[in-house]
């Protein structure tokens, strides 16, 4: 999805999610221009703190880890640590038109 600013709209100039570094400023933009949130999570959580320790885990030890992120994902307090985020949206009306 991309999101232009008024004065970026001419030139369609657009506004990635990878500009932001804060969940609060991503969702206050996209409400902004029309977008109401529907999910909002971490894709890989600490997965990148302990991206060593991850990779060797056997299936069963991947699974739990995968049950425990799956648990924080989406804990407001957590997002920043995560490398990339996904923030669902419906927008209600285009933007820049």
């Amino acid at each position: 999805m991309r999101l232009c600013f008024p004065d970026r709209c001419d030139k369609m100039k657009p506004i990635y999610p990878d500009d932001w570094r804060r969940w609060e400023e991503m969702e206050q933009l996209y409400r902004q221009y029309g977008v109401t949130i529907i999910d909002h999570f971490a894709q890989d959580g600490a997965t990148a703190h302990f991206s060593q320790k991850v990779d060797r885990l056997n299936n069963a030890q991947f699974k739990i880890w995968c049950d425990y992120h799956y648990s924080i994902c989406r804990e407001r307090s957590l997002l920043g640590a995560s490398n990339h985020v996904i923030l669902v949206g419906r927008k209600e009306k285009p933007p820049c038109f």
